[in-house]
């Protein structure tokens, strides 16, 4: 795919210079994406043909990742509708210096509180819309979680895959949710939103990067559950997380819930392979018996 040269020349005008190379870039996110070279600097590019907000909402995400925990994210050189460019992050094999690195600097990002859940704009998680604004003062998390992830995500899928619960197992999910995820002590925390080995990079000298944040404040562990449901990431990474920030008991049972976020998106993006693995989340989750 070739860049448009009115695109070019807005890139150039950002980066002052001229691009001397583009190489196509094959890594699962949601648009197409570039390494653009730059009188010897190399920067990382995603653009979209038609306008979206969606690089904005990206790149408040590292901001305030980066405001929190610094040179945990690529720097951001610019946002706007079309496009979004990012320092480059030349790659390592990971190594247990990479894994120590990022489980450290998780547990920083997660000692960032906030009085109340949520951020102060809507995002994304992937291509899905994410609410994030909050209408209620002092909601509970449990009710966040609810109201937030799991009932939109529900509403998603009734209307594309025609995916539907009776009344009675939603009022039977709901209830199971916000007591199971109101029921330990939690606080609104900085957590990254879209924890899976894609969004994690191992640069120079092992130092530990993530990107392409569906950011927001909520439970600390719903990133952590979000590393174990899809793999990729090292025995070491938990161990090491759990002895600097040791998880609350019964995380072994919330993980689901919030998986099942995960598992719901996948469902509402690529179709009914996830049907029957969101079935048995569910029916877990209201059949848990402490």
């Amino acid at each position: 795919m070739i860049l448009e040269d009115r695109l070019k020349e807005a890139i150039e005008g950002q980066i002052e210079g001229k691009i001397s190379k583009i190489e196509p870039l094959n890594n699962g996110c949601s648009f197409p994406s570039f390494a653009v070279t730059c009188n010897k600097e190399r920067f990382f590019l995603k653009y979209s043909e038609q306008p979206t907000d969606a690089f904005l909402k990206e790149a408040n995400g590292l901001t305030e990742i980066t405001e929190a925990i610094h040179d945990f994210c690529p720097d951001v050189v610019t946002a706007n509708n079309s496009f979004l460019l990012l320092d480059y992050i030349t790659p390592e094999r990971p190594t247990h210096l990479f894994w120590q690195g990022l489980a450290s600097k998780l547990a920083r990002l997660h000692r960032n509180r906030k009085p109340s859940y949520g951020f102060f704009e809507d995002n994304y998680i992937g291509p899905t819309p994410q609410k994030n604004k909050i209408s209620e003062d002092n909601i509970t998390w449990g009710d966040f979680f609810w109201n937030y992830r799991i009932s939109p995500q529900l509403n998603m899928n009734s209307q594309k895959n025609q995916f539907t619960l009776s009344p009675k197992k939603i009022e039977a999910l709901k209830e199971a949710i916000t007591h199971q995820l109101s029921d330990f002590n939690t606080y609104p925390t900085l957590t990254h939103g879209d924890l899976w080995s894609g969004n994690i990079h191992c640069g120079e000298k092992q130092k530990a990067f993530v990107i392409d944040p569906a950011f927001y404040y909520g439970d600390r562990e719903a990133d952590i559950a979000m590393a174990e449901c899809f793999g990729g990431f090292s025995d070491q990474f938990f161990d090491i997380y759990n002895e600097i920030l040791p998880l609350d008991k019964g995380y072994d049972q919330r993980k689901h819930i919030y998986n099942l976020y995960h598992i719901l998106n996948h469902y509402n993006l690529f179709g009914n392979t996830y049907k029957s693995v969101s079935e048995k989340l569910i029916e877990q989750i209201i059949n848990f018996k402490k």
